[in-house]
């Protein structure tokens, strides 16, 4: 008999809180990927500091301990090449200025930590204290730009303060800041990231005038989203990699729910695969088809974005790929929409022309029925692929949590399940979708209102179809500008 150890006990309320409480897991607020960065600058008559913060989330964190050849934990020779190439990163990216002169910056310390994350991956702190030898006129214009990892997505957040003798006008950023150094972020989800990497002032001294002291770090804080969910999957996926069979099998049905509720959550697939199976009259074997469709191409899209964070450079940046993914997916689903709207229109027009001819007394087919435009198989197939072609962070997860433990098999065992998961929801839709369509079809009268639609479904799932593609093409052309 297999007992359940702690770690796999602790999944059982970890599948509870996945369900519930899904939004808590991210501890970042544009999600897994995110290189988030701050700067506190500090101006005093003959010197100007900055404490500058890297957040990284655990994807770029992994990239980042990959390259150094490092599993989890990381050595002292590990962490001081991390940190010099932070710092040079750093010192170029952050550019300090009075009057139009550059202030040449020194690094005075550095620090970095693992933190716990999501699926037993961990996030990177690095902390760096810069100063900068600069005698202060009255009036001086101070200018500040951060372009470190300008190119990655994240919170960016710049604080200006006056230290002792000096006190700042004009003031382009607040002398506090809304996270403490990127501790705590924001906990409203639709409260968008803040984008602040540039700062001006006027400085003016003032004797005898103080600025802000410093906020000193509160004690016992914990970021964000590091909870039960976090910590529930870590403990299986570790126990799993170390062989604990309880522990491994509960992290497959942990991953199973995972993908279940991934399915239930608000997204076009499910819409354009309704209006699909719905306009079209489809069969148990199509709804078969669409949901296996969306989980292969779900999974497939998982292992090759994984293969491109593990086999990329840290400098490659994998959330570009996903608006020409969205891209992708949205011209699928508008090529769909536009097939099915010729389609429509063409049944349209046979159904006139039968019913012109039986005015006429030329029809020889008095057992017409309308038949609903379809897409084939290779179209059904392609519609799949554009609800499950943008991979879940949560499935890459546990993948690359797994990976890093040097267990890849259990890994994919992981995200198999993952995808099994979201096509028995996905199927389990479509089965009653078709289900309705045939009580609607066989047991009610002729005059019925659904009987006298019926006709017109075909246009409606076109036109639906259509507009969805236009949307998420809309959508993803916005991603694409803003990611160029």
């Amino acid at each position: 008999m297999i007992r359940a150890r702690p770690a796999a006990l602790a999944l059982l309320l970890t599948m509870l809180a996945t369900l519930l409480f899904p939004l808590a897991a991210s501890a970042h607020p544009l999600g897994n990927f995110t290189i988030n960065r701050y700067s506190r600058i500090e101006v005093e008559p003959e010197r100007v500091t900055i404490r500058y913060v890297l957040d990284l989330a655990e994807i770029p964190a992994l990239q980042e301990l990959q390259a150094v050849g490092a599993a989890g934990a990381i050595d002292a020779t590990q962490r001081e090449t991390l940190l010099r190439r932070f710092g040079s990163l750093v010192r170029d990216g952050a550019r300090l200025s009075l009057n139009g002169s550059s202030i040449a910056l020194a690094q005075r310390s550095a620090t970095l930590e693992l933190v716990p994350g999501e699926a037993g991956l961990s996030t990177m702190r690095v902390t760096f204290d810069l100063a900068g030898e600069a005698r202060v006129a009255d009036r001086a214009a101070l200018a500040y730009q951060d372009t470190t990892f300008a190119d990655r997505i994240g919170w960016r957040e710049v604080v200006v303060r006056a230290g002792p003798g000096v006190r700042l006008e004009a003031a382009s950023v607040p002398d506090t800041d809304q996270t403490d150094e990127l501790r705590r972020y924001p906990a409203d989800p639709l409260r968008a990231p803040l984008a602040v990497s540039t700062a001006s002032a006027t400085v003016r001294l003032a004797p005898g005038e103080g600025g802000t002291a410093g906020l000193a770090p509160a004690a016992g804080t914990s970021r964000l989203g590091v909870d039960g969910l976090a910590s529930g999957v870590s403990d299986l996926v570790q126990a799993g990699a170390r062989g604990d069979l309880a522990a491994t099998l509960l992290a497959i049905l942990a991953a199973l729910g995972l993908g279940a509720f991934h399915a239930l959550t608000p997204g076009h697939g499910k819409t354009v695969m309704a209006a699909y199976l719905v306009g079209t009259r489809g069969s148990v074997r199509q709804a078969l088809g669409l949901g296996a469709a969306v989980a292969v191409s779900h999974t497939f899209g998982v292992l090759l974005l994984a293969l491109l964070i593990l086999g990329a450079s840290s400098t490659v940046a994998p959330e570009r790929f996903y608006p020409y993914l969205s891209a992708a997916s949205a011209l699928i689903v508008l090529g769909i929409g536009l097939w099915l709207l010729r389609g429509a229109l063409r049944s349209r027009a046979h159904d006139h022309a039968h019913a012109h001819g039986n005015e006429h007394g030329h029809s020889h087919d008095h057992g017409h029925d309308h038949v609903p435009a379809t897409v084939g198989w290779r179209g059904l197939v392609a519609l799949g692929v554009s609800g499950g072609i943008v991979p879940s962070a949560s499935a890459l997860l546990l993948l690359l949590a797994a990976v890093s433990l040097r267990r890849p098999d259990l890994g994919l065992l992981l995200i198999v399940a993952f995808g099994t998961g979201m096509a028995a929801v996905l199927v389990g839709i479509g089965l009653v979708l078709v289900r309705a369509g045939e009580l609607a079809t066989t047991r009610l009268g002729e005059g019925s209102l659904v009987r006298r639609i019926g006709p017109l479904l075909p246009l409606a799932t076109a036109v639906v179809v259509l507009l969805v593609g236009l949307g998420l093409s809309v959508q993803a052309g916005q991603q694409l500008f803003a990611s160029l």
